[in-house]
């Protein structure tokens, strides 16, 4: 063999290699998790006995809506620097889907300047309901966060789902 058919044949062989670790059975794979998250701000959210409800369009691709309500256990919100229990339900409504979503977590007094706010996570199938094309099953988890101030108020939700 001489040179210039050893150096094709090693070209050869790499380009081989190359398309075969390139294009192998793992690098078009499906991405085993999905993330949904969307955001809104209220400018003009409403007082409750103990929190806050706040309703308006996301930002994000493709539209939706987030319906928010973020409530203190007890009725009433935790005084400066202080946190306590509260629950949040949650309604985000995307184009063809909609979740409703229920969490328990803390309103906190900000240690900052005095803007509440709810930050909880939701791991139970059965504090989610769904209305749309996937499967129930392929949520894994979710969280909730909202918060307010005299702007207004800033709602997020964010979903983990199995692709």
């Amino acid at each position: 063999m001489n040179a210039r058919t050893a150096l094709v044949a090693t070209l050869a062989t790499t380009l081989a290699a190359s398309a075969v670790v390139l294009t192998g059975p793992g690098a078009h794979a499906r991405p085993a998790y999905e993330l949904i998250d969307r955001s809104a701000f209220d400018g003009a959210p409403t007082a409750i006995e103990g929190g806050w409800t706040m309703s308006a369009d996301t930002r994000g691709e493709f539209g939706g809506h987030l319906t928010l309500t973020a409530r203190a256990s007890d009725g009433t919100l935790p005084g400066a620097n202080e946190c306590e229990p509260a629950t949040a339900s949650a309604t985000l409504s995307l184009p063809g889907e909609t979740w409703e979503l229920t969490s328990t977590g803390e309103i906190c007094d900000s240690f900052f300047g005095g803007s509440p706010s709810f930050f909880g996570d939701v791991t139970k199938k059965k504090d989610v309901t769904y209305s749309g094309p996937r499967k129930k099953g392929d949520f894994t988890s979710a969280f909730i966060s909202t918060g307010g101030d005299w702007l207004g108020a800033l709602g997020s939700v964010s979903l983990t789902l199995k692709a």
